[in-house]
């Protein structure tokens, strides 16, 4: 077999960088001092700028080699988190009134209105998300994805990857739906996918803890990888946005944990972001 193709690339996304100052500190920081090589930005909510603002006052990779030449330097990817679930969108709430409930806001409960929204509003919404992520950052997102694997209905599935297609953007594939889609629309996908409870089933959302990294990155298989992982800080004085809670926490100390990093080393792994898939 060619070395090629036994090369093993690893994409450590953290999801959510935009859904609080705490979250997005600790994102950086899993960046900064661990494995963490990609994020996905949420553009609805009222901290998008500063997210924004904060992902592009980042070092370039040759910056980054020289103040932490521990580490290896690559920019950090980031894509964007299309979000249908929380706060309001930004189209005006009258031209996409299958999305949102009486309140003009997105539905938490994104199974009481994605199955029957209207798939002309779902990319419209999508294209002003897309459009804001150019804004705020001054370019295309490295691939797309979805809070709460929003994919999983066929209509937010088909808008995403009409939208992929149309930029030759990466789409995650996490389900076998996304996967069997992008192979017939020619998108790119990682080879295999690592890191969900909701696809589980599982009641109480896991952390990825230092033991289970080092397992995960010594059996990866050959290709590219995604670890999706929900790395953290905790804001003292406020509630926890999502279910997330203590797990953010762990997975900071886990994904930072040299013992995770030596693993790489050790199995051979390349840690990589969307912006290698796409040129793979």
């Amino acid at each position: 077999m060619a070395e090629a193709e036994r090369a093993r690339f690893l994409i450590v996304n953290a999801d959510d960088f935009g859904l609080a100052p705490a979250i997005d500190a600790g994102i950086l920081a899993a960046y900064e001092q661990g494995i963490v090589s990609s994020t996905t930005l949420i553009v609805t909510l009222p901290g998008a700028e500063a997210a924004a603002a904060a992902l592009r006052s980042l070092p370039d990779a040759e910056a980054r080699s020289r103040s932490a030449p521990a580490l290896p330097g690559m920019p950090l990817g980031v894509g964007l988190h299309l979000n249908l679930s929380l706060g309001k969108p930004l189209s005006p709430a009258a031209e996409v009134p299958s999305l949102v409930a009486d309140d003009g806001r997105f539905s938490r409960d994104a199974e009481a209105l994605l199955p029957s929204a209207a798939a002309e509003e779902i990319e419209r919404e999508l294209r002003m998300q897309m459009a804001r992520f150019s804004r705020l950052l001054g370019r295309l997102p490295t691939h797309l994805d979805a809070h709460k694997h929003l994919d999983r209905f066929p209509a937010v599935r088909e808008a995403m990857l009409r939208c992929a297609s149309l930029h030759a953007l990466p789409l995650r594939a996490a389900l076998p739906a996304t996967r069997a889609a992008c192979r017939a629309a020619g998108v790119r996908h990682t080879t295999a996918f690592l890191g969900d409870y909701f696809l589980s089933g599982s009641e109480q959302p896991p952390a990825w803890t230092e033991a289970k990294l080092v397992h995960a990155i010594l059996n990866l298989q050959s290709g590219w990888t995604e670890l999706m992982c929900h790395p953290g800080r905790l804001a003292q004085d406020e509630a926890p946005p999502t279910s997330y809670s203590w797990q953010r926490v762990e997975e900071l100390r886990g994904l930072c944990a040299p013992a995770v990093r030596e693993a790489l080393a050790r199995a051979g792994v390349r840690l990589a972001s969307y912006a290698g898939l796409a040129l793979a």
